[in-house]
């Protein structure tokens, strides 16, 4: 798998990217071993699977959709692959994020998400969007990291606001503002 840095994107077909490169991921948790609690292991590296638009159908915007779970696992096929093969058959090209749960925080997930964005937006003439119409969404705490997303780290926020060691790339030159949220039974605020 590449990383969303050096990704050959394919609109027409599913792929999937790590969201940052080797030894270059924000993070203020240091997490070494699996003391069985943990949905990952410590070499757990977040990415996103994109989810084509049928050919034929036209292109509408696109939905980065984070799946539920407290924070704890990923509810990934009921609220990531099968919402975003739905979204795909109206016509979003969609992006399910596997982002980084417990032990890592909220924050950590957050900048995964914002990382996406800035994906999708980066590669938005190849998957025929607008680059402003780009929109977040997620199920439970899927929904939350969305929402701190956006109040924390969207815009040119990039992964120096959490970790002074993070060395910045191009692709936090490209903007994480997302047009929309969906929260859904997200218990934010």
């Amino acid at each position: 798998t590449d990383t969303v840095l050096h990704a050959a994107v394919d609109p027409a077909a599913r792929q999937s990217f790590y969201l940052w490169e080797e030894g270059n991921a924000p993070a203020e948790t240091e997490y070494t071993a699996n003391n069985g609690q943990y949905f990952d292991d410590p070499d757990f590296r977040p990415y996103v699977t994109s989810f084509p638009v049928p050919e034929g159908v036209d292109v509408k915007g696109a939905v980065l959709i984070c799946p539920g779970g407290a924070f704890q696992f990923r509810s990934r096929q009921p609220e990531g692959v099968d919402v975003a093969e739905a979204l795909s058959a109206l016509g979003y090209q969609s992006f399910v994020v596997d982002y980084r749960l417990r032990p890592y925080t909220q924050q950590e997930g957050a900048l995964d998400l914002a990382r996406a964005v800035r994906f999708v937006r980066a590669h938005a003439g190849e998957y025929g969007i607008d680059p402003d119409d780009i929109a977040v969404m997620g199920f439970s705490a899927g929904g939350i990291l969305a929402g701190e997303m956006l109040l924390n780290f969207d815009g040119d926020v990039n992964g120096t606001a959490l970790d002074p060691d993070y060395i910045p790339d191009e692709l936090d030159a490209v903007s994480a503002d997302a047009a929309a949220d969906g929260m859904i039974y997200s218990f934010y605020g």
